[in-house]
């Protein structure tokens, strides 16, 4: 099996979600078990960027200057707008092209003043994009493939549940008997990707 690294978890944990209801206490407690040990983990690396108090200082100071400079609506609040970053649709204020080079200099004086925060914070940031490409520690609850045998004999597992079971094998060996007949294209791809078959 493929090693699984520490960015892989969240997708992991999203597909062991379709074991909810299966017809096996053990594979359900299996299941049950590794979401929650997933989600400590998640939880502690989210931990790691979450900006302290000086950098959320700096982003409160940041946002006023943002909303002093944006356009107002009739009603005095500062305008927003969508905008692309990346491939992303994102909500900003609206700041007029002639107020740009304004809030330009104003931004970067404050980018100044909180340099050692800001800087700071990328090193927390950058650690925590490090530490997602490593191997995750996490100990799944697994089980035997004894204790599922019937549900694949029995063909009491969907495509979907099948790929996540996969997951908790304590032998992750998949015959391609196993498999049952509905699995996608993108969930057999993922088996041919994380086991060996």
């Amino acid at each position: 099996m493929k090693t699984l690294k520490n960015n892989e978890l969240m997708m992991v944990r999203d597909l062991l979600t379709r074991l909810n209801g299966v017809p096996s206490i053990k594979l359900a407690y299996a299941s049950a078990k590794t979401i929650v040990k997933i989600n400590n983990e998640l939880r502690d690396l989210e931990t790691m960027q979450a900006p302290d108090e000086d950098f959320r200082a700096f982003q409160t100071v940041l946002e006023e200057v943002k909303k002093k400079w944006a356009r107002k609506r009739k009603n005095g609040e500062p305008a927003t707008k969508i905008d692309r970053i990346g491939n992303q649709s994102v909500e900003v204020y609206d700041i007029p092209e002639e107020d740009m080079k304004s809030y330009q200099d104003e931004a970067e004086d404050l980018e100044l003043q909180f340099k050692t925060v800001i800087d700071t914070q990328k090193v927390k940031e950058k650690n925590y994009l490090d530490i997602q490409n490593e191997p995750s520690k996490v100990q799944f609850h697994t089980v035997e493939s004894a204790d599922i045998k019937h549900l694949i004999e029995n063909k009491l597992l969907t495509g979907p549940q099948f790929l996540a079971t996969a997951f908790l094998l304590k032998k992750p060996v998949i015959k391609m008997n196993m498999i049952p007949e509905d699995v996608s294209q993108a969930d057999m791809m993922a088996l041919v990707e994380y086991f060996d078959l």
